[in-house]
């Protein structure tokens, strides 16, 4: 689960920070009382729903749109993921599928080595289904 995309869905007036993406780091301002880990479950199914996969090609289009090399990608891929199997599924995945689910792992991991946060991803979600 992407904890900050499902707080963010359950509580979208609340402040909060989050180190990590481990509930038991959340640093609750409110209003209100933080929401439970049941809630924070249902959020995510929900969030899921409305953050359909990207296209490839959107997602690449709107990295060169915000000055972000897709060309990058699988330089990032090497440092990030070990030799191996992992590495060449994941070198894979990029070449050649059709849909970048939201959710998949690799994105934050990507969008981190591009100095990007979860939450910055998921507020970009929309603008890239857009492109």
């Amino acid at each position: 689960m992407n904890l900050p995309a499902a707080i963010a869905h359950a509580r979208p007036n609340a402040q909060w920070s989050l180190n990590g993406n481990d509930y038991a780091n959340l640093q609750w301002v409110g209003p209100g009382e933080p929401p439970t880990m049941e809630e924070l479950e249902a959020a995510w199914i929900q969030v899921q729903r409305i953050q359909p996969p990207a296209e490839a090609y959107q997602v690449r289009a709107w990295m060169i749109r915000g000055g972000m090399d897709p060309d990058l990608v699988p330089a990032i891929i090497a440092q990030v993921v070990p030799d191996g199997p992992q590495r060449k599924e994941a070198l894979m995945r990029w070449d050649y599928a059709v849909r970048i689910p939201r959710d998949f792992p690799l994105v934050d991991v990507i969008g981190a080595q591009m100095n990007l946060t979860p939450q910055q991803i998921d507020a970009a979600w929309p603008d890239i289904l857009d492109l």
